[in-house]
């Protein structure tokens, strides 16, 4: 929302993985580019984890400082890159999803919300981000503590009534934003000044106000962009097309977006069959390091074996490291070794 003006010489900064020239970095310095942004882009070295004890001391101010409310192992690489820094200022795009509608496709928006609909959004987008592998957990959990626990959130979810679209709206504002951004933003470890435009009580009443079918596909949001700046609306996002043009409707780009949308279904289709943990920035580098540093060594398996939603071949596994956990499964033994 800055003019042209307003954002030359402003500071940027893209955080990378180790090597990645991802298609955000290409997007990035093209921006930073074309608006005269003083760009900086840190890359999270692969050879940042050679000491031990920096390794485990930082997943360990991860575990603590964000309260078991974040993954140390996503958070170590934001520590490594100065996420702690004091006297910063920073803006962030969080629950810019209101008005995106990311959550919209393949739901029947105009329907009346019930169990059914609460139930196969829990079981197919809710649950199956970083799903920790049922290979490391206890027939008792998989039984008993996860049904219990689905039961439990689908009462909450009930009480989320009305046209569905509207109540995925809520949910997604009352619900993920408070568990994701409110607690990472409130965490301990986070030292600078947050500012969060889409939370906007302005905002919020102008996104919400739109029926969920017109901010669907980012249409609200390409609309805004484009009254805001239509140079950067023309500006190509990731699949090579531009908001512009898919406001547009041509041919050619309604079937270029169909197949970003077909893509994205086959890639929740995956994801949904096969809940294995999708790597994050630094993450890969992270579990390497963790299990070549011998991390198994340090965990309490006596206090993760008394919780009861361990399977006992699988501690034995990790212990004589045997077994090298994921992403997803690193990160749930730091925060249950940390209880």
């Amino acid at each position: 929302a800055m003019t042209p003006d307003q954002r030359a010489g402003r500071s940027a900064l893209t955080l990378c993985g180790p090597g990645e020239d991802s298609p955000d970095l290409k997007i990035a310095r093209q921006l930073a580019r074309d608006q005269g942004l003083d760009h900086r882009v840190s890359h999270a070295p692969s050879e940042q984890w050679l000491d031990p004890e920096l390794l485990f001391t930082t997943l360990d101010a991860a575990c603590s400082g964000y309260q078991g409310m974040g993954n140390p192992v996503d958070k170590a690489t934001l520590l490594a890159n100065g996420e702690d820094s004091d006297g910063l200022v920073r803006f962030s795009g969080q629950n810019g999803e209101i008005l995106r509608g990311f959550y919209h496709p393949m739901q029947p928006l105009a329907a009346t919300a019930s169990r059914a609909l609460w139930s196969n959004l829990t079981d197919w987008r809710l649950i199956a981000n970083d799903r920790v592998s049922p290979r490391l957990l206890s027939d008792y959990a998989r039984t008993q503590v996860i049904p219990a626990a689905r039961e439990a959130f689908l009462a909450n979810l009930a009480n989320f009534e009305g046209e569905w679209g509207q109540a995925l709206d809520r949910v997604y504002l009352r619900l993920r934003m408070q568990a994701w951004v409110g607690n990472a933003a409130s965490s301990t470890l986070v030292k600078r000044t947050m500012l969060m435009p889409f939370f906007d009580e302005h905002f919020l009443k102008a996104a919400l106000a739109l029926p969920a079918a017109a901010r669907s596909s980012s249409q609200a949001a390409y609309r805004l962009l484009m009254d805001i700046d239509p140079t950067l609306a023309n500006v190509s996002l990731e699949s090579g097309i531009s908001p512009a043009q898919l406001l547009s409707g041509g041919i050619a780009t309604r079937l270029a977006s169909a197949r970003q949308r077909t893509a994205k279904l086959v890639s929740k289709l995956k994801q949904r069959m096969n809940p294995r943990s999708g790597a994050t920035m630094g993450s890969n580098s992270i579990t390497t390091a963790w299990h070549r540093h011998r991390g198994f060594e340090r965990l309490d398996l006596g206090r993760l074996a008394a919780l009861g939603i361990f399977d006992e071949q699988a501690l034995e596994l990790l212990q004589s490291g045997k077994l090298q956990p994921d992403r997803n499964e690193l990160g749930f033994l730091l925060i249950c070794n940390g209880l």
